[in-house]
């Protein structure tokens, strides 16, 4: 399987990172890091996990949360014909996502 990241991965991690780091701590910071990295190497086994999100765009977009830091999700997108994940963003599911990803055809 082929992996991509938009762009928009690289800013929500250090966004987040620079975040719990200055608001909780350092470790708080890097055990949120291992999260992340241990939810990605899970989608990479089983790019089916997650939940369907029909309320945002793109179209076959998928949220899963991350292990420790539940309120936190990332976006992705699997097409398995191609056997491509992609993956659009991790943020913190109070954001306002229908801002951030577009509404869907819920």
């Amino acid at each position: 399987m082929r992996t991509l990241y938009r762009p928009q991965v690289y800013l929500d991690y250090e966004s987040a990172l620079s975040y719990l780091a200055g608001a909780a701590s350092a470790e708080t910071a890097l055990r949120w890091e291992k999260a992340l990295m241990d939810t990605l190497a899970l989608l990479a086994q089983h790019p089916a996990l997650g939940r369907r999100r029909p309320d945002l765009t793109p179209d076959g977009l998928h949220s899963l949360s991350l292990n420790e830091f539940p309120k936190y999700l990332l976006f992705y997108r699997w097409e398995e014909a191609e056997d491509v994940l992609e993956i659009f963003g991790v943020i913190h599911g109070a954001m306002n996502l229908p801002d951030i990803f577009g509404a869907g055809t819920n």
